[in-house]
């Protein structure tokens, strides 16, 4: 666990993290000042930062791809609430990846979490999940509603979650 931080160092990741994210959401990205960014707030405790620095290991984006490290920090920030975290710890739950076994039902429940908090890409992965019935029953329905609220995911980030979930529909027969 880390050690906890003052209110100075608080405010200076938090500050830290406010640019990466920038960096990381809007033109022109720099996906490799973003992670290093993360990683800089991330070790002063920002949680946030450690949600999306899991995002980076876990793909591989801006340097090297580290599951382990990913799942690890996402675990960290999904017990504080983040929805990077959530979705990461997800992802990795959902595949088995990151050192840990396959659990679809915790993984259904940290997308739905994130989702909560408008996760344009957990938002498509709980459509899969309930088109495809894993952890679920098989709901077309509500698989159509979660492809739907993906597709409407303004978010330059979510742009490629929005346009699998509209592929998603248009092969439901829907849109």
């Amino acid at each position: 666990m880390d050690a906890p931080i003052t209110e100075k160092k608080a405010d200076s990741a938090a500050d830290i993290f406010r640019k990466a994210e920038k960096h990381f959401i809007c033109p022109p990205f720099n996906v490799e000042e973003s992670r290093r960014l993360c990683q800089e707030a991330a070790s002063m405790g920002h949680t946030g930062a450690k949600g999306l620095l899991s995002d980076f290991l876990y793909y591989g984006l801006g340097g090297p791809k580290d599951e382990v490290q990913a799942f690890k920090l996402a675990a960290e920030a999904a017990e504080a609430g983040n929805f990077w975290g959530q979705l990461i710890k997800a992802t990795c739950l959902g595949n088995g990846h990151g050192g840990v076994g396959r659990d679809d039902k915790a993984a259904l429940k940290l997308y739905e979490a994130a989702a909560a908090q408008d996760c344009g890409a957990a938002m498509l992965a709980l459509g899969y999940y309930h088109e495809l019935g894993i952890g679920v029953p098989r709901d077309l329905g509500k698989a159509k509603q979660w492809f739907q609220k993906a597709a409407e995911r303004p978010e330059v980030v979510w742009q490629q979650s929005s346009k699998a979930a509209e592929a998603k529909l248009a092969a439901m027969g829907s849109k």
